[in-house]
């Protein structure tokens, strides 16, 4: 019976990944990270607010942490890009705007070559929510940007869950972000609050010619402009982000190019899927595997007529693998409406697909068999479901490959019912089965195989390089979040699979097989597990180093200044341990601390400055410089720190705790009003 658990469960860990499996990873790929706070807004305060506020009321700091080279464009709306929005929610639905009022900072001006400007946020940017009212239920913000890079944007659409206010709270005037506050436009002036999105009017469909003259003569304008071309036409506003928690569908109706060949029945879409899938055997996805395949068929040692026995037999079970699985992903297809080529949009999906590939890389190379997709079968002990197993894999390979014609053969039949799409589908899986149903029919074309001998060592070899390739393929496919994870991964199987090829071979005894088998699978699912963990919840709103607002803030505010780099093993210990939020946040909300980051990863000249300028020429190393004079005499604290050292050092820099600013100042705490 154990020859039958790898095959049945990789079946089952793929359509468990398939039918749900993508949330896992959402937030860890996303390329900005949120925090939020809270903290409590005087009446005093609150009476420079539009219009004004009586009484002591909350708000909230939403923070936008982008990872490194990315930024976004503000809510300030210019010539190009989609504007930041932030909604309130309560139970799905946005709150009124007497209840909640949200302030933008200013985006960072920025000319664009057409003439116009737009609006950016560089950097970690807080947006603050004044709650003119208290709201007891549960509150969720809707979060909408583009996330731009130098390569490439992305729009970002989340949600996220704003904890409820604990029952002390800090006050805003004492914190090192209320000057940004002060200085939001939506601050002292206007209320913001989402626009409500007009209808959109319909436009009558005009002529062909008469759309394409409207359009040829903008053709080359960017897909990020909004206003100075594409005048022909009405211009369709952008939903706001409350109108997006409701999308509706949409409704087109697709014109084929006149004359081009077009599916219009089933009989047809059967000979074309039977095609499509003879051509799929050609993909790069499919010819390592196919490769492998054939080389199986000629390592047979037998005489002729046991060869021809043992080639049909295996021919058989490799096609119904590939008819199987086709069959399989007929129903996955019909019942979650997942697409050919869809099921490698999952992060889990890839990844499971490189440990696989990777595992058969280091069998190629000897460093242990795998008991199913064994190259060589007189190693292995189940010779049909050896067979099996490889073709329902070769169709798992040729999964991200959309071969001629299986693009309309597969669109045509996802419109169809269950029973239908199932015919294209099977029809596809017995065209690529079809050149083995054809060994297996006349084994006599077994004499057209040369002989096995030593070049087959050499192919294993050729072939192992070969999924080494693909590993990398499916590797570059991960979000940039997961590579290191899942190199671990990757160096996690990589001991396992030699462990196994050492000492867990059929020679020894079954306890000990069990027990290095139990450890293998294991060890690489816990490493595949810890690949997959969500990101932390509270993250640390670190500030990029900039030369110039550095030196405005100096004297001003309390900051600890961290020099860290990605190949720095030290400072990302330090960054997991004494930095880590659930360690910093309280530390920063007790001092009033402003926290900065010096990336020493790339040669930067102010970036190295800065650094021998603290008398220091290695990292890690922080700096804490108080507010004042004493920022000129900062405390340097140097390699490995705890978080004791770190309430020390703050103690040795001045820098008064919270506590004692108020026991020092009870007259403005009496000259706030009562709730």
């Amino acid at each position: 019976m154990s020859r039958f658990i790898f095959p049945f469960g990789l079946l089952l860990a793929l359509f468990f990944v398939f039918s749900g499996g993508k949330a896992a990873s959402a937030a860890s790929d996303l390329p900005y990270r949120f925090h939020t706070e809270w903290a409590k807004l005087s009446a005093v305060d609150g009476r420079t607010l539009t219009p004004p506020l009586e009484k002591n009321t909350s708000m909230a700091v939403l923070w936008l942490m982008p990872q490194p080279g990315y930024h976004t464009y503000a809510h300030e709306n210019g010539d190009e890009g989609i504007p930041f929005t932030v909604t309130v929610l309560a139970d799905g639905e946005p709150l009124a705007p007497g209840k909640v009022q949200i302030h933008y900072l200013p985006g960072a001006e920025s000319s664009l070559p057409s003439g116009g400007k737009s609006y950016l946020y560089h950097g970690t940017v807080p947006v603050f929510l004044v709650f003119r009212e208290a709201e007891s239920r549960a509150v969720t913000l809707d979060i909408s940007l583009l996330a731009c890079s130098d390569q490439h944007c992305r729009p970002v659409h989340t949600r996220i869950l704003l904890p409820t206010a604990p029952a002390e709270l800090q006050n805003a005037a004492q914190q090192s972000w209320f000057p940004k506050f002060l200085e939001s436009p939506a601050c002292c002036g206007e209320e913001s609050v989402p626009p409500e999105v007009p209808a959109v009017p319909e436009i009558p469909r005009k002529p062909a010619a008469e759309r394409h003259a409207d359009l040829l003569p903008d053709a080359p304008t960017s897909v990020f402009q909004k206003r100075t071309k594409l005048n022909a036409a009405p211009a369709v506003p952008l939903p706001s982000a409350a109108s997006r928690t409701k999308p509706e569908g949409w409704s087109f109706t697709p014109q084929h190019l006149e004359g081009s060949f077009q599916i219009d029945g089933w009989p047809r879409a059967v000979g074309l899927g039977l095609l499509a899938g003879l051509l799929l055997n050609f993909m790069p996805c499919v010819l390592p595997v196919l490769t492998m395949k054939f080389s199986v068929l000629l390592d047979q040692e037998e005489s002729f007529e046991e060869r021809r026995r043992s080639i049909r037999e295996h021919t058989i079970f490799f096609a119904a693998g590939i008819v199987a699985w086709f069959t399989l992903l007929a129903v996955i297809s019909g019942l979650t409406g997942i697409l050919w080529g869809q099921l490698f949009q999952s992060s889990e999906v890839i990844f499971l697909m490189l440990l696989i590939v990777f595992c058969m890389g280091l069998s190629m190379f000897d460093v242990f068999h795998l008991p199913v997709l064994d190259l060589q079968t007189h190693h292995s002990s189940s010779p049909r479901m050896q067979a099996f197993s490889t073709g329902m894999f070769t169709t798992l390979l040729a999964t991200p490959c959309s071969g001629p014609l299986l693009g309309g053969v597969l669109a045509w039949g996802i419109t169809k019912p269950l029973p239908v799409l199932m015919t294209i589908f099977a029809a596809t899986g017995v065209g690529m089965a079809a050149p083995y149903v054809a060994l297996a029919c006349y084994p006599r074309l077994v004499r057209f195989l040369p002989r096995p001998g030593a070049w087959l060592s050499v192919l294993e070899r050729i072939l192992g390089f070969m999924l080494m390739g693909t590993a990398i393929y499916l590797f570059s496919l991960l979000p940039p979040a997961l590579h290191v994870k899942t190199l671990i991964t990757l160096l996690v199987a990589s001991i396992t699979a030699w462990i196994w090829g050492r000492w867990g071979s059929l020679r020894g005894s079954i306890t000990r097989r069990m027990f290095l088998g139990a450890f293998a699978f294991g060890a690489i699912f816990l490493s595949g597990f810890w690949a997959f963990l969500p990101a932390q919840k509270e993250i640390v709103p670190w500030v990029e180093f900039a030369e110039e607002s550095f030196r405005e803030d100096l004297g001003k505010k309390a900051m600890i200044v961290e020099f860290t780099a990605d190949w720095c093993p030290t400072c990302k210990v330090l960054e997991r341990t004494t930095l880590a939020a659930p360690n910093l946040l309280p530390i920063m909300d007790q001092y009033s601390l402003t926290a900065v980051k010096v990336d020493m990863t790339f040669k930067n000249e102010s970036h190295q400055k800065l650094l021998r300028a603290l008398n220091s020429a290695s990292i890690p190393l922080l700096a804490i410089f108080p507010e004042g004079e004493g920022a000129g005499s900062p405390v340097i604290l140097r390699d490995i720190y705890t978080t004791t050292d770190l309430h020390l050092a703050l103690r040795q820099a001045k820098i008064p705790h919270k506590r004692m600013v108020e026991m020092l100042n009870p007259v403005k705490l009496l000259s706030q009003p009562r709730e």
